[in-house]
């Protein structure tokens, strides 16, 4: 049974019952975490590539793990071109590379970056295999998650050593496959959302992993077993009933189709608007109906509060990253912004996400970074 111990119990926001809910949707499949019944993030599957190789088609993701075959070095770029079955062929940095490749020498390369159509996506032969608890490097030192912190510092130790040991049995038989079979292919989809959503959404407070669809609920069986078979326990399937779907069940809707939604309403009346451009998102923070007829200040304060907490959210659930500025409702007095200050990190708390906030700029908004999944 795994254990968890609270490292921070002055902070019960950090105490939540997660689950993490797995679904089919308009031709896609979400996988969503919710905690406390509201859901926090969500990974949408992906229809893949449009680009195809042959007479068989790849979706790729970033982390995904191919047999590439080395089209041709090109010292002034201090690279070389690796086909890997698209329809452009991918960049490889020397610098990510062993030294004397030559054209058509096969080669394991993972993908580093996905770039947009029409390129080809940027690879490294430095590979790295993440779990749930711990990033296996075949050539270099394992990393720890900093997951495992939440979990009785007495099984730290163990969850990282059978993660690794399971990493190590899988790396294994990638290398195995590799040897056989056609040049270029897909080895091991490690960047497929649903390997992603249960290496990364595990944690010590998750509760149960629900699965809408016989077909769905045995691939998902399959990788729980061969990745984190402790977890096993945690899986039930959810049969529809009366029409009912999952998403329908926890009162998710139609969740990446409201997510492209601009306005987030907050209790009371208040809202949010989401503007995302190539330089920065921008919220602004809307009171709304809140205040007619009632403006003051302990009003625009808990809009406010309301407001930071929301923002945490949908930082995460929209996977928002880069600069990020808000405009929160005018407030008197450094008290106040510290208080809500406050308020914005205790929520941000559970981000996994690097994330920093630098604090007000002289125009009275909130200046933030986060990096983005």
């Amino acid at each position: 049974m795994l254990r968890c111990t609270a490292e921070n119990p002055a902070d019960p926001s950090l105490a939540m019952e997660t689950e993490l809910a797995i679904y089919r949707q308009d031709g896609g499949t979400c996988h969503v975490l919710l905690e406390d019944g509201r859901p926090a993030e969500l990974l949408a599957g992906s229809s893949g590539s449009d680009e195809s190789a042959g007479d068989f088609r790849m979706p790729l993701h970033r982390l995904d793990i191919l047999l590439g075959q080395v089209r041709q070095s090109v010292p002034a770029l201090a690279g070389a071109f690796v086909n890997i079955g698209m329809d452009h062929d991918a960049f490889l940095p020397i610098a990510d590379a062993s030294s004397g490749l030559k054209a058509g020498q096969s080669l394991l390369v993972q993908i580093r970056r996905l770039n947009n159509p029409g390129k080809g996506h940027q690879v490294t032969t430095q590979i790295q295999l993440p779990g749930p608890f711990a990033v296996f490097n075949p050539q270099g030192a394992a990393k720890r998650r900093s997951k495992l912190r939440q979990f009785a510092a007495d099984r730290q130790e163990d969850l990282f050593l059978q993660d690794l040991a399971r990493l190590d049995m899988l790396w294994n038989q990638i290398v195995q496959d590799s040897g056989k079979g056609p040049v270029p292919r897909l080895l091991f989809a490690a960047g497929d959302p649903l390997y992603q959503a249960l290496t990364s959404f595990v944690s010590a407070d998750l509760r149960r992993i629900r699965v809408e669809g016989e077909e769905l609920f045995r691939q998902v069986y399959d990788l729980v077993q061969k990745i984190m078979p402790p977890y096993l326990p945690l899986l039930s399937l959810y049969v529809p009933a009366q029409g009912y779907g999952l998403a329908a069940a926890l009162g998710l809707g139609d969740l990446p189709e409201s997510l492209a939604n601009r306005k987030v309403w907050l209790p009371g009346g208040g809202y949010l608007v989401i503007d995302r451009t190539e330089a920065m998102t921008v919220i602004d923070v809307n009171s709304g109906k809140d205040l007619q007829g009632r403006d003051n200040h302990a009003l625009r304060q808990r809009i406010n509060n309301q407001a930071a907490t929301e923002i945490a959210r949908q930082l995460r659930l929209r996977n928002i990253g880069g600069i990020i500025l808000i405009d929160f409702l005018d407030l008197a007095g450094d008290e106040s912004r510290q208080e809500l200050l406050s308020v914005l990190e205790t929520a941000l708390a559970r981000d996994k996400a690097r994330h920093r906030l630098v604090g007000f700029t002289g125009l009275g908004l909130m200046e933030m970074t986060r990096t983005a999944r």
